[in-house]
Formats: C-alpha cells, sequence, structure tokens
C-alpha cells in the first residue's frame, strides 16, 4: 500500500492552477477577469519558489565564472 503523500507540491500545484487565468483576445493575461482567490494562490506559490530561482540563477552564474 502506498503512504499517503501529506505534504504539499507547490510546483505542480502552481502549473495546475496557471491554466485557469482568462486571456484576452491576443492570449494574454486578463487580470481584471481573473478570479481574485485564484490570483492569491498563484501568487502564493511563486513567492515559494522565488528563492529557489534567485538561488539557482546565482548558483548557475558562480559555476560560469
Amino acid at each position: 500500500m502506498a503512504a499517503e503523500h501529506t505534504f504539499t507540491r507547490p510546483t505542480r500545484e502552481l502549473l495546475l492552477r496557471l491554466p485557469l487565468l482568462p486571456t484576452t483576445p491576443d492570449h494574454r493575461i486578463d487580470y481584471e477577469a481573473a478570479d481574485p482567490a485564484l490570483l492569491l494562490q498563484l501568487a502564493n506559490r511563486g513567492e515559494h519558489h522565488q528563492p529557489r530561482v534567485i538561488g539557482a540563477g546565482r548558483d548557475s552564474g558562480a559555476r560560469c565564472v
């Protein structure tokens, strides 16, 4: 029997929610038409990833030098 996962998967949750954002006819995100709760969820997930992305970029730059 597989163990139940009780931890969160922010990357997966972020990728599943991004397509829920409404878009304009020219395929831009329509923030005014978006559900405020969805925007808040996406912002929270983005904050979770920000340190990782910055750290990965910094580490990559250090390897190039």
